[in-house]
C-alpha cells in the first residue's frame, strides 16, 4: 500500500506538497506535529496527505487516493472517526466511494473558500471612525465567550448541548486564550461580536469562529471584527488570510466580499451522527 505515517523528518515533503495547495491547506501546515499525519506516496513523490486529530476529525489534501489514505489512518490510529473536512471534490469522492448514505450525517455543508492579500483590506467605516474597538480575548471575558461558542456549535454546527461539548468548549477557550487566537468587538465596554483565528503558518492565517449574538447582528459588527483581526496582522509577516462560509451563509459572504475577500475555491466539511469505523472506508 502506498501510505505511510509522516514524521518530523518528512517536513519539508509535507511543506512542498501542501504548498501547492496553500489556501485549503492551512490547518495541515499549522498543525503538523500534534496530530496523526499519513502520506499517499507513489514511489518517493508525496500525492496525499491526511490527519487525525484528538478530535476524531480529519481533514484531507489529497487528489489522489483519498479513500486509501483515510482507511490507512484509522487502521494506524485504531479510532473511529466523527468528521471529514477538504476540499469539495476530494471529500465528495471520498463519500461516494465508501457509500456513505445521507442519513449519517449531522453535518454536511459546502463552504466557499475565500482568500485575501491583507494588504487589499478595505476597512470598515465605523472602524475607521472609531465608533468600535477590537481587542484580544482577556480571561475576564471567559463566560461571555464561552456562550458566544456554545451557540455557534449549536445552530451552526448542529451539535447536541450536553456535557461533553461544555467540557470541550472550556477547554478550547481556555486554549484560545492562552494562544491569543480571539479578537472581540466592543462599544462603550459591551462585547458585540468575536473573530478567532484557526491557524497560521509562514505568511498566512486562516480564521475560524465569526460570532454575533442575534440582538446584534445587521449592524456590519462582524465586517468589524473580521477587518479588525486582519488589520492586526498588517505589520506582522502574515500576508494572506483565508475563510470559509457555508454556502448558505449568505450574510458571511456578503461581509466578506465587502472587504475585499475573493472566492478561490470550494471546502467540505462533514460531521457525521455517530463515529464511523474502519468498516466504512474499506
Amino acid at each position: 500500500m502506498p501510505c505511510r505515517i509522516l514524521n518530523l523528518e518528512d517536513t519539508e515533503k509535507l511543506e512542498q506538497f501542501l504548498a501547492t495547495h496553500l489556501y485549503s491547506s492551512v490547518h495541515l501546515l499549522d498543525k503538523f506535529g500534534t496530530g496523526l499525519y499519513a502520506g499517499y506516496f507513489q514511489g518517493s513523490n508525496l500525492l496525499g496527505v491526511a490527519a487525525c486529530f484528538d478530535n476524531a476529525h480529519i481533514f484531507i489534501q489529497s487528489p489522489e487516493g483519498g479513500c486509501h489514505l483515510i482507511a490507512f489512518l484509522m487502521a494506524e490510529s485504531g479510532k473511529p472517526i466523527r468528521g471529514i473536512l477538504g476540499p469539495f471534490d476530494q471529500v465528495s469522492e471520498i463519500i461516494n466511494k465508501a457509500g456513505l448514505e445521507s442519513d449519517l450525517f449531522q453535518l454536511r455543508k459546502t463552504n466557499s473558500l475565500y482568500h485575501i492579500e491583507i494588504e487589499k483590506l478595505i476597512l470598515p467605516s465605523k472602524l475607521t471612525g472609531n465608533q468600535l474597538t477590537a481587542r484580544p480575548l482577556e480571561r475576564h471575558d471567559l463566560p461571555t465567550y464561552i456562550q458566544w461558542k456554545t451557540d455557534y456549535n449549536i445552530s451552526v454546527m448542529r451539535a447536541c448541548k450536553t456535557p461533553t461539548l461544555k467540557q470541550l468548549i472550556e477547554k478550547e477557550a481556555t486554549l484560545d486564550l492562552k494562544n491569543q487566537h480571539v479578537w472581540l468587538l466592543e462599544k462603550g465596554g459591551e462585547l458585540l461580536s468575536a473573530c478567532t483565528i484557526a491557524a497560521s503558518t509562514h505568511n498566512i492565517m486562516q480564521l475560524g469562529l465569526v460570532w454575533t449574538p442575534i440582538n446584534n447582528r445587521s449592524r456590519d459588527y462582524a465586517r468589524s471584527i473580521i477587518a479588525a483581526c486582519l488589520f492586526n496582522a498588517w505589520s506582522s509577516p502574515i500576508k494572506h488570510c483565508v475563510l470559509y462560509a457555508f454556502n448558505d451563509n449568505i450574510p458571511l459572504k456578503k461581509v466578506c466580499e465587502s472587504i475585499g475577500f475573493e472566492t478561490v475555491g470550494e471546502y467540505s466539511h462533514i460531521i457525521f451522527k455517530q463515529a464511523l469505523g474502519l468498516k466504512n472506508f474499506n
